[in-house]
């Protein structure tokens, strides 16, 4: 999980290196960012199933996948 949200950074560094302004970083995070989350909610829904809801990690997750 740690090195697929480093992706999701590195995506945003990228185009934050590139010097785009807020518009032109937007589209290609979305863009490159949209496969990096996929990976990523599967993983977040079979934790949710084991964690309570209510905990601190339960809330977590909650708010990630909304």
């Amino acid at each position: 999980m740690l090195a697929l949200i480093g992706q999701l950074y590195d995506v945003e560094r990228k185009a934050k290196d590139d010097q785009l302004d807020a518009a032109g970083i937007k589209k290609p995070c979305q863009e490159q960012s949209k496969p990096v989350l996929a990976k990523i909610e599967p993983i977040l829904d079979s934790w949710s199933a084991e964690v309570l809801a209510k905990s601190p990690i339960g809330r977590a997750i909650t708010y990630a996948l909304g």
